[in-house]
């Protein structure tokens, strides 16, 4: 197939292919091991902090 050899020759030469750095996977474990807590529950809190459902 011609699409991932394509795909992979684009992504390889633009210059936009960089890839940011993103904090919020090293913020939210730094406050886990700061307070103790599970990784599963600090992102399960950040997607569904405001839903009340499961009490």
């Amino acid at each position: 197939m011609i699409l991932p050899e394509v795909v992979h020759d684009v992504v390889s030469q633009t210059a936009a292919a960089v890839i940011p750095q993103d904090t919020v996977l090293q913020e939210l474990n730094a406050l886990v091991q700061d307070r103790g807590g599970s990784f599963a529950l600090a992102l399960y809190l950040l997607g569904f902090g405001s839903y009340t459902g499961f009490t």
